[in-house]
């Protein structure tokens, strides 16, 4: 009979003890819940503000202005010097048209159908066309500083002025766009193809230009 009271007596305290050892979080947790006073804390305070964060701008440039010089190659003639400017609206990344106005010069003799012939008159070109981004990347000039770089391809269509006789000609043409990190300021290389149409006075020719520039693009 004594040993069943032990082990009774035995049960009983370690069930005590497991009881108060659950209690004790609760206990702890409602102690959290009371400020000096005694009065109830609250744990949510309506009283906090609400942070305000203000939208960042997009950076949406879509025109862009450059100056550029470079050489122009007339075929049968002198290649001469050419200066320009050029003007583009970006509907995107990879698509843009472009307009282009450039003069120079044509000098030089040549021999066209049997004829000799000498040339020296002022020249003008324009022309309108489409644009497309096939790469893009950058280029790390050093540890800061890098600028994005973009590989294009050009088709235009546009005339040739020639002591007043203008003729029509398709271009095709490719370049490289460097851009600065802002995205504000860019550089062009470019080369082109001209296939200018016979009439007004000039013959057919197949001719070459190169071009360096800078401008802002905004």
């Amino acid at each position: 009979m004594k040993q069943l009271y032990r082990k009774t007596f035995s049960k009983l305290c370690f069930t005590s003890f497991y009881l108060a050892i659950l209690s004790l979080p609760a206990v702890v947790f409602a102690d959290a819940l009371l400020d000096i006073d005694g009065s109830k804390r609250k744990i949510v305070n309506p009283s906090i503000s609400q942070t305000e964060f203000s939208k960042a701008s997009i950076d949406n440039e879509n025109f862009e202005l450059i100056a550029y010089t470079g050489f122009y190659s007339f075929e049968n003639f002198d290649t001469r010097a050419m200066i320009g400017a050029k003007g583009s609206f970006h509907f995107n990344n990879r698509l843009f048209i472009d307009l282009d106005y450039a003069g120079s010069s044509v000098k030089g003799d040549a021999i066209i159908n049997n004829n000799a012939i000498s040339v020296d008159e002022g020249l003008s070109r324009y022309d309108a066309g489409l644009v497309i981004n096939l790469f893009d990347g950058r280029m790390y000039l050093n540890d800061g500083f890098a600028l994005s770089n973009e590989f294009y391809l050009k088709y235009a269509q546009g005339k040739i002025e020639i002591n007043n006789a203008k003729n029509d000609f398709s271009s095709i043409g490719m370049g490289i766009r460097l851009l600065h990190p802002n995205d504000f300021f860019v550089v062009q290389l470019g080369f082109s193809k001209d296939s200018v149409e016979s009439g007004s006075g000039l013959d057919s020719s197949e001719n070459t230009r190169f071009f360096a520039g800078a401008g802002i693009y905004f």
